[in-house]
């Protein structure tokens, strides 16, 4: 119930005191769930940022708390952008990727050893790298 769309592109899940938080996103928004999916509230992105279509993310791998989050004009896009938030969904920043964006930014990976070490990738084949550190 609330989901802002049936079409879910990524799921994250952020262990909370004797719980969790889902946060999905979706074609057109990002939703936050506090009880296992049952109800959702969209998040209201295309408020905060410029591109309205979002896709995958991920969480950096000693702090899930720390979401990726990837999107752009439409799929597959012409520009994209990579946004990260440090409290579990509910503020993003932009980040600066290296290297100009040539469409919506698809998926994250986080190296499982060295969390600082963040990948992100455009469907028209980019792959970028950069260190994150907290």
């Amino acid at each position: 119930e609330g989901l802002s769309s049936q079409d879910i592109h990524s799921l994250a899940i952020i262990p909370t005191n004797g719980g969790r938080t889902l946060v999905a996103s979706t074609d057109n928004d990002l939703n936050i769930s506090m009880d296992d999916g049952k109800t959702w509230q969209p998040q209201k992105m295309h408020e905060r940022t410029p591109l309205p279509y979002y896709r995958g993310m991920a969480q950096r791998a000693d702090d899930p708390d720390v979401i990726f989050l990837g999107n752009g004009d439409y799929p597959p896009g012409t520009t994209g952008a990579a946004w990260r938030s440090n409290d579990g969904g509910r503020n993003w920043d932009q980040m600066q990727l290296p290297g100009a964006l040539n469409s919506t930014i698809w998926d994250f990976a986080v190296h499982p050893h060295d969390a600082s070490r963040i990948y992100a990738y455009s469907i028209f084949g980019s792959v970028y790298h950069w260190t994150y550190n907290t």
